[in-house]
């Protein structure tokens, strides 16, 4: 709820450095403004093992 106070209209582009981070964004960004994200840190790494354990791919 913190992030709707931030004023997402004001930007052109926004850029996030975290998974929950990003989430949070993409759920309450205009939909014509561009989320670029660069995902790194023990939180990214986390959820990357548990998807990879529990997301089989084919």
């Amino acid at each position: 709820m913190a992030a709707a106070s931030f004023g997402l209209s004001d930007y052109d582009l926004i850029h996030t450095q975290d998974v929950l981070a990003t989430v949070a964004i993409s759920r309450i960004k205009l939909k014509h403004v561009p989320l670029v994200a660069t995902l790194y840190g023990s939180v990214t790494l986390k959820v990357f093992y548990e998807l990879e354990t529990t997301q089989q791919s084919s």
